[in-house]
């Protein structure tokens, strides 16, 4: 259905997906939300899927949080598929496009002084270049 500027845009359930004008609509789980992906950048998780933030200190400008690297969350939801601002802060071109998640942390694993109630979480975007599967619950894979 077209529309407003001469986009379109579908509706589909949760985990559909499907290929048009060379971009691929995907939707989040139970939460009949329509995006568009470019077909260049590989969308690796899902809402519910464990992730670990790597950890690095790359020289120059990052956007992960130190306080959040080596830590386990949940990916909640992908945020869409961006140039990525580490290349494009030195004048790069931003790619290869990155997807961006909003990924959930519990807080008392991140802040072990933290004094709030256990169900407490912290939500962070984070690229997807600076993540790696972790198995259930964030235990490790291997």
């Amino acid at each position: 259905m077209p529309g407003k500027g001469g986009s379109s845009c579908a509706r589909m359930g949760a985990g559909e997906g499907m290929e048009w004008y060379g971009a691929r609509m995907v939707a989040g789980e139970g939460q009949g939300v329509v995006m568009m992906v470019a077909a260049d950048a590989p969308v690796e998780y899902r809402a519910g899927d464990w992730v670990r933030v790597r950890v690095d200190n790359p020289g120059g400008h990052f956007r992960t949080p130190a306080y959040i690297q080596g830590q386990a969350g949940r990916v909640v939801a992908l945020g869409g598929v961006f140039a990525n601002p580490e290349s494009l802060a030195y004048g790069g071109d931003g790619l290869p496009r990155q997807p961006l998640y909003r990924v959930e942390f519990e807080q008392g694993r991140v802040w072990p002084d933290y004094r709030g109630p256990a169900g407490d979480k912290i939500v962070v975007d984070i690229y997807q270049h600076w993540l790696e599967p972790a198995g259930a619950a964030g235990e490790d894979d291997g």
